[in-house]
C-alpha cells in the first residue's frame, strides 16, 4: 500500500479513534476494545492487501485516539457534542455514544 495512503489513514484514524472513545464511560480499560474494533475496521484496506505493517500502524493510531480521548475532560466540547449528537446513536453494555432522537435535547 502506498506509504502517503497509509500516512493518511493513519491521522484519520487518531481523529476516529478520538471520535470512538467519546462514548467510553469505562475508563481506560474501556477504551481498548472499541479502539481495537475501529482499528480493524479502517484497517480493512491493508488487510486485504497483506500488508500487515501498515494495517498494525492504522490500527494502532485508532487506539491510541481512543486512549487519549479517556484524558480528555467531560467538560470539553467536542467530548459533550460527540456524546449527545443525534445522528448516530449506538449503545452496547457501558459504551454509549450519542443519544436516541426519543429522547430530550439533552440528559
Amino acid at each position: 500500500m502506498n506509504n502517503i495512503l497509509v500516512a493518511l489513514l493513519a491521522i484519520f484514524g487518531i481523529a476516529a479513534g478520538i471520535f470512538i472513545g467519546t462514548g467510553n464511560y469505562g475508563g481506560l480499560l474501556g477504551a481498548i476494545l472499541p479502539g481495537l474494533f475501529g482499528g480493524l475496521i479502517l484497517a480493512i484496506p491493508s488487510i486485504r492487501e497483506r500488508s500487515w505493517t501498515a494495517a498494525a500502524i492504522i490500527a494502532g493510531c485508532v487506539l491510541l485516539g481512543s486512549i487519549i480521548s479517556v484524558f480528555v475532560p467531560d467538560s470539553n466540547g467536542l467530548k459533550r457534542f460527540c456524546r449527545e449528537q443525534s445522528s448516530l446513536y449506538i449503545r452496547v453494555g457501558p459504551y454509549h455514544l450519542g443519544r436516541s432522537a426519543d429522547e430530550g435535547p439533552s440528559r
